[in-house]
């Protein structure tokens, strides 16, 4: 499931295992942080009791299927972050659709995270291009991810770094009352 192996800074990436479920979550609450920090309507800080258990439990199954990937950064010993993907094969009715990615496979990082102590040091580049390798290896033609524009970490890092391209915009609209952003009653008349 991915690249294995110590690097010469002192980095391994390797599948998940038992007992990583304390720095699992230490990295998934600081990403929580990061992101609810910057963008509070959106994000929250996730909930810390029986994080730990539940993301190893995660962890281990979703690394057991062969159309996920799962690796951990580990370095001396403790998890510094996490990517997981899965893979999208190509729609048996792609020839009817417009978008070309619908006819081919295609890999999606689902979370890549760092710890923020570990952050800059190269432990993101080292996980998406080890989940870029599985990727190529499971025969996909791209990689797709998602991330927030509100992040000064993230944007620059998929763009810059990594060589990824913007293709697409997510739009979203808080809906309170009877489909109106304001929670107005009523509307306008057309519903």
């Amino acid at each position: 499931m991915g690249s294995e192996g110590q690097l010469p800074d002192g980095v391994l990436i390797r599948p998940p295992c038992g007992g990583d479920g304390e720095g699992l979550a230490r990295a998934w609450l600081d990403a929580g942080a990061h992101y609810a920090r910057r963008s509070p309507a959106l994000f929250q800080y996730p909930d810390p009791d029986g994080l730990a258990p539940w993301l190893e439990r995660r962890a281990l199954a979703v690394a057991a299927r062969e159309d996920r990937c799962y690796l951990v950064a580990e370095r001396a010993g403790a998890v510094a972050g996490f990517v997981t993907a899965h893979l999208e094969r190509p729609l048996a009715e792609a020839a009817r659709q417009f978008l070309r990615d619908a006819g081919q496979t295609r890999a999606t990082v689902d979370a890549l995270v760092v710890a923020e102590h570990y952050r800059r040091r190269g432990i993101g580049t080292r996980l998406l291009g080890a989940v870029e390798a599985w990727a190529r290896g499971q025969g996909a033609a791209a990689v797709v991810l998602d991330t927030s524009w509100h992040s000064e970490l993230s944007m620059p890092f998929y763009e810059e770094r990594m060589g990824y391209e913007r293709v697409e915009v997510r739009f979203r609209k808080a809906l309170t009352r009877r489909g109106t952003a304001t929670g107005e009653e009523g509307g306008d008349g057309r519903d």
